[in-house]
């Protein structure tokens, strides 16, 4: 079949999205070994990132259930109050690296590649490969998450857990692509669903539209919406 004019043959696809997160991974790395170490990042008296850098650690030592009452600031453990994901995430991460700083956010800066790479996916399936490179594109040069992820805090997991989540809602999820359909046109009722079926199945009645998104691969189904869109393409 001849590629469309914003379309890639799949081995230089590949290719174009490895260099892509290379670059990206690049970058952030980048901001690490420059902001890395800076003093009003490191996780040092009562700010929350130390009680997250002392429980992890206590993690890592054994103490799964945060029991044990080892002294914090020369006090006991606070009550525990904080969110347990990232503590044990950093507790994995400090028993495979003797406690290391500098590895909880090199792994912080992976994840965020790929909720880059989860993003493009996500947008790719609703909207395309051109809409798909420019979510990437935005998302990677968003200093904002770069900043979160080599920050000792849940927020570095935020990028890349939000973008899990969307990849995830957006496999076969028909109502989250209306609903972004909806937002884009501003069209309710009628006036999105029957132009939709006429643009998926060229008739004005059949099959559940649901089913319809389910059955057909989401490019043809984005290619029949472009070319009923503008038929002089």
């Amino acid at each position: 079949a001849e590629q469309g004019p914003d379309r890639m043959c799949p081995m230089k696809l590949r290719l174009s999205v490895i260099a892509a997160l290379l670059a990206v991974l690049a970058i952030k790395l980048a901001v690490l070994l420059q902001l890395g170490h800076h003093p009003l990042l490191e996780p040092m008296g009562e700010i929350d990132g130390a009680y997250y850098r002392h429980f992890g650690e206590m993690v890592a030592r054994g103490d799964i259930m945060l029991s044990s009452r080892d002294s914090f600031l020369g006090q006991p453990p606070a009550p525990f109050m904080i969110a347990p994901l990232y503590i044990y995430f950093l507790g994995l991460i400090f028993k495979f690296s003797g406690d290391s700083l500098m590895a909880a956010r090199s792994v912080q800066i992976v994840l965020g590649t790929v909720g880059v790479f989860l993003l493009a996916l996500s947008v790719r399936r609703w909207f395309g490969e051109r809409a798909a490179w420019i979510a990437g594109g935005l998302a990677a040069f968003t200093g904002l998450f770069t900043f979160f992820e080599i920050t000792i805090l849940p927020t570095a997991l935020d990028p890349f857990l939000t973008a899990l989540d969307l990849h995830k809602r957006s496999e076969g999820n028909y109502n989250v692509f209306l609903d972004g359909l909806k937002v884009a046109t501003g069209a309710k009722g009628k006036g999105l669903f029957m132009p939709l079926r006429s643009a998926w199945t060229g008739r004005h009645d059949g099959p559940d539209l649901a089913t319809i998104y389910r059955l057909i691969d989401p490019d043809r189904l984005h290619n029949r919406m472009a070319q009923f869109t503008y038929p002089s393409q």
